[in-house]
């Protein structure tokens, strides 16, 4: 009998249909209690007939209580996800047996490569490698090569890798550098890649912490000082010089105190030369807010020398003109080009027109081979043509490249 017809789908007996009030001539006390043992027995050979359908399907009694193992000796019959297992199959039994026998991995190798082909580690990535070409999902090395490319840093540090791709086509790469835990990301749409931008670390804070540190520790303190004698100051500092009499210091204020011979505030540097601090070695260097002007003096063994101006480019060119009776004078360099041809053009634009027409010298450089110089004016010929208030023009008949030096004089 099927071990399923064995379901109690009601109850034997039912109580409550007995009559309130047991009668002799309704219901015995014999006829009670079999009404009351007739569930338990009934309940008894049920379970019985349940235990021997079970003990049925075993050859042996022991085979209840005997420890099951699957085998991998022998042939194997039956389905495996549906499919059947042909016992005259060797790979497909090979594959079973090796699962068997692999007691960590619990896959096929198969399923592992899958596995790890998606989502695991990968082989490292050696020299000529562009990161570009990333793109597989899973955990990447990096070799120290400098010939791999695309890195966020040119350093060629071992760094770690890891890519994870979603959908849309979208990958993002994320790389560690080992040496300094440094990392950084960037994202690939599908055609471009982003640039790295660096992940804030606790190593950046380091650093940053670190950069901060050092400007406070080595800071300038940029004060303020107001009708101090300049000689006094012999000790390293940065300072803003604010000389108040009843206003803005005049220049003979400031000079006064010891300062350059200009009026209103200044800022002024003093460096001693000396370790010793004092006033035996000082270098003073002053600058004007309003003129721009700038200004040094030294004192050493309690002499100190008079202010000095340091030149400009105006200064330089005011010079100049004050040397030349007024007159503006330019100077500069030109290379005519190596063309081969009997003759050369190389056009000068003066950096500052003229009001007109200046004089202009022309020469050679000393450099131009000696071949080229040649023993006399005709082999050598060049000249200067076209001059104007912006510029002129050179002329020379050689075939290679030379430099001329020019010098312009007018108003």
């Amino acid at each position: 009998m099927p071990i399923i017809d064995n379901k109690i789908l009601t109850a034997m007996t039912n109580v409550q249909n007995l009559a309130r009030k047991p009668t002799p001539d309704i219901l015995t006390y014999q006829q009670l209690q079999a009404v009351f043992d007739a569930g338990p027995e009934a309940l008894r050979v049920k379970l019985n007939a349940l235990i021997d359908g079970v003990i049925a399907d075993y050859e042996t009694q022991s085979d209840l209580t005997t420890t099951r193992k699957l085998s991998a000796t022998g042939d194997f019959t039956g389905t495996i996800n549906g499919a059947p297992i042909v016992a005259s199959d060797p790979g497909l039994q090979a594959t079973v047996v090796s699962h068997l026998a692999d007691v960590v991995k619990h896959i096929t190798g198969a399923e592992r490569a899958q596995w790890t082909a998606k989502y695991g580690i990968q082989p490292e990535i050696v020299a000529n490698t562009d990161l570009n070409t990333i793109i597989v999902n899973g955990a990447y090395t990096i070799g120290n090569s400098a010939s791999i490319t695309n890195k966020p840093s040119p350093n060629a540090d071992w760094s770690m890798l890891e890519v994870v791709g979603g959908n849309g086509g979208y990958t993002i790469q994320k790389i560690t550098i080992v040496s300094s835990h440094l990392a950084y990301t960037r994202a690939y749409n599908g055609t471009t890649w982003t640039p790295w931008v660096s992940l804030w670390t606790q190593d950046n804070g380091d650093i940053i912490s670190a950069q901060i540190t050092a400007l406070t520790t080595n800071k300038v303190e940029l004060k303020k000082l107001n009708n101090i004698q300049c000689d006094t100051l012999c000790t390293y500092g940065e300072f803003i010089i604010e000389n108040l009499f009843t206003g803005i210091a005049t220049a003979a204020q400031n000079f006064g105190l010891g300062y350059p011979n200009e009026a209103g505030y200044m800022s002024l540097t003093v460096k001693p030369n000396l370790a010793n601090g004092s006033n035996n070695g000082v270098t003073y260097i002053a600058t004007v807010r309003d003129s721009a002007n700038m200004w040094f003096k030294l004192q050493s063994n309690g002499n100190t020398s008079p202010w000095k101006k340091i030149l400009t480019q105006t200064d330089y060119d005011t010079l100049c003109q004050s040397l030349s009776g007024g007159k503006k004078i330019q100077s500069g360099t030109a290379t005519t080009a190596n063309t081969g041809g009997p003759a050369v053009n190389a056009v000068v634009t003066f950096p500052i027109a003229f009001g007109s027409a200046p004089s202009v010298i022309l020469t050679p450089q000393n450099s131009v081979n000696s071949s080229q110089l040649g023993t006399s004016v005709s082999t050598f010929p060049y000249s200067i043509y076209g001059i104007s208030t912006t510029g002129f023009t050179i002329v020379s008949n050689q075939t290679g490249a030379v430099t001329y030096c020019w010098q312009a004089i007018g108003n």
